[in-house]
């Protein structure tokens, strides 16, 4: 899988398109209307030139000249911001853009601290961040990244993890956004990472709700262990494990990120041993052989203790077939 491409602090902030090397391919898909580059082709176009200049510098500059390709496509209304660590898309103000840009440069630092050892801030080129002016916009574009059939859950806004990953959202919901910006920043640090699902959206939510406090849930305690204790059973728990249950579109969607919530509080509370196992939970497994390894117990003894008694261990040769996961 060629290299995933992050960003590196740099102090640069443009606001026009860049003058990067000609003669690159930027466009992958020929059926869609906003630009979805083929980045292998992409970096392969580069490769020469990262002999001359810095990484960094070149992939901080290939974005920008996506985000105002992504400008033209949009049409009129849409400006590119950029930041010491972020180019974002968007039809707000100037001084919309500015707020949105000192909180994701403050989240980001806080992000490094608050998961000092699981979370780094490594690689090359800008964040991008795209907040599209009207629901219709976002599922345009995130429909390119979902496989043509089937159906699938709404969000909020979603990283996309597929070659240069990315942070899409929409626009008028950005006065409430502060929690998503949160949440999928934890997911872009967390990159490096090959994360079970529930491991990646358990940190994410957690995170999330520690640097932007919930004011309020939508059910009482009592509610969603009810809720809990109809979903779960020896078949759905495996939908928890593989990753699927997260992509569903009724309750066992959110029912799993709360799952994964409390299973990432109870298991974190001996610090040390939780990033061990976090380093070096596998897809494969869920992270059931990590958890022996640096937590020692199996996994199911956490689930036990959220979900009471049942079978909840992790059986992977049942997966066959689960979606790679590249948004969140």
């Amino acid at each position: 899988m060629f290299a995933k491409f992050f960003r590196r602090q740099t102090a640069a902030a443009e606001t026009e398109p860049p003058k990067v090397i000609e003669s690159f391919e930027l466009f992958a898909k020929s059926n869609s209307r906003l630009p979805v580059p083929g980045w292998p082709r992409v970096e392969e176009s580069l490769a020469a030139t990262f002999a001359t200049e810095g990484a960094n510098e070149i992939w901080s500059k290939v974005s920008l000249y996506w985000m105002h390709a992504m400008r033209q496509a949009l049409g009129e209304g849409f400006t590119v911001a950029s930041s010491d660590n972020f180019h974002l898309l968007s039809p707000g103000t100037a001084r919309e853009q500015t707020l949105f840009l000192e909180f994701a440069e403050r989240c980001g630092k806080r992000i490094l601290r608050l998961l000092d050892g699981i979370a780094k801030d490594e690689g090359f080129g800008k964040w991008c961040v795209i907040a599209f002016a009207n629901e219709n916009q976002y599922y345009e574009y995130v429909a390119n990244y979902y496989p043509d059939e089937g159906e699938f859950a709404f969000s909020g806004g979603m990283y996309i993890n597929h070659g240069y990953g990315h942070f899409v959202c929409v626009h008028d919901q950005m006065s409430a956004i502060e929690p998503v910006i949160a949440h999928e920043l934890t997911h872009m640090h967390l990159t490096h990472l090959s994360l079970p699902a529930w491991v990646d959206e358990g940190l994410a939510v957690n995170t999330e709700q520690i640097l932007c406090p919930p004011r309020s849930s939508l059910y009482l305690p009592h509610e969603m262990k009810a809720k809990h204790g109809d979903f779960w059973n020896a078949e759905t728990i495996q939908e928890f494990w593989s990753g699927k249950s997260f992509l569903r579109t009724d309750d066992g969607n959110m029912l799993s990120y709360d799952l994964a919530k409390h299973m990432v509080t109870l298991l974190s509370q001996d610090r040390a041993r939780f990033m061990a196992f976090v380093n070096a939970a596998a897809l494969a497994d869920s992270g059931q052989a990590a958890a022996a390894r640096h937590l020692g117990n199996p996994l199911e003894t956490a689930v036990e203790y959220v979900l009471g008694e049942g079978q909840w261990q992790p059986e992977p040769a049942q997966w066959a077939g689960a979606a790679e996961r590249g948004v969140f």
